[in-house]
């Protein structure tokens, strides 16, 4: 079984993790890159249907760093400019399709978006980033396809790597403190003189870096690297004392995650899909109890 697939299988285990519920609803986004030279890859877990897809690599895209989805669906992605995570940041449509047509563009920004982003999150019309360096950003569609950075501030501590809204309009996020991902919320009013600021919640995760983060019927899920950075855990955080408690492994290193809007596109064979995946699943569930046994 290669790492893709149980990439997949993973988020198939996020829902049975949950403990069954059928409020679930929704699409969760995942993107990976095994190394800084290689393309990024894209998959997704439908709740709805149980159906997971594999959408492959994107041809030409790499160091896409995150995700986010609007309400109407759309999939938007932020990334570095290189390797070294200089120059200004780019802003991507991207539009899925089976058998590795995954497609892209890059949507022109109008203001400075500088520095390492690597966390975003879509609410209420506006797209929202965080960066390594402390930058925060609200950017908006000020024409179709071409957007603006509407306000910028300064966070209290360098973005790990994801932001999530929950249901009430919270801005959640993990940041790095020290040598530990933290998870804190962020003041994205952009009439506060406090914009862009993060407060802790709790204390340490228990992971260097939180790289993905995503809600799930209300649940705060995330993908935590490992020391090694050759794969990650799936994570839910407590957002009361910010803990991170693994609920299984992820193969592959996730570098971003999104939830919400559901997807407007058609998923291909998502009966078969569903079926590979609950097959990948008792595979998953015999290698996990090696690992314990071991």
């Amino acid at each position: 079984m290669n790492k893709t697939s149980l990439t997949l299988l993973s988020l198939a285990v996020l829902v049975v993790l949950v403990g069954g519920q059928s409020a679930l609803a929704g699409t969760i986004w995942g993107c990976t890159q095994s190394d800084w030279r290689s393309d990024s890859h894209l998959y997704c877990y439908d709740t709805t249907t149980s159906a997971g897809t594999d959408y492959g690599t994107i041809q030409g895209l790499s160091l896409l760093t995150d995700l986010a989805v609007d309400n109407g669906g759309t999939l938007y992605g932020v990334g570095f400019r290189n390797s070294s995570g200089s120059g200004a940041s780019k802003l991507y449509s991207i539009v899925p399709g089976g058998g590795g047509s995954t497609i892209f563009s890059e949507l022109p920004v109008s203001g400075n978006l500088s520095g390492t982003v690597n966390g975003m999150a879509w609410y209420d019309g506006a797209l929202y980033l965080s960066a390594n360096d402390r930058k925060f950003y609200k950017l908006v569609e000020e024409t179709s396809g071409t957007w603006t950075v509407a306000k910028q501030g300064r966070m209290s501590h360098a973005s790990s790597g994801d932001l999530a809204f929950s249901a009430d309009g919270t801005l959640y996020a993990v940041v790095r403190a020290g040598n530990n991902a933290k998870l804190a919320t962020i003041d994205f009013d952009t009439g506060s003189r406090h914009f862009g600021k993060d407060k802790l919640v709790g204390g340490k995760t228990g992971y260097r870096d939180v790289y993905g983060i995503a809600f799930d019927d209300g649940v705060l899920y995330g993908a935590a690297t490992t020391s090694n950075f050759a794969d990650s855990d799936l994570v839910t955080l407590d957002l009361t004392t910010g803990r991170a408690c693994k609920q299984g492994g992820l193969d592959v290193p996730v570098w971003g995650m999104a939830s919400g809007g559901g997807s407007s596109r058609a998923v291909p064979e998502p009966a078969t899909v569903a079926l590979l995946s609950m097959g990948m699943l008792g595979l998953m569930i015999r290698r996990l109890r090696r690992r314990v046994s071991a």
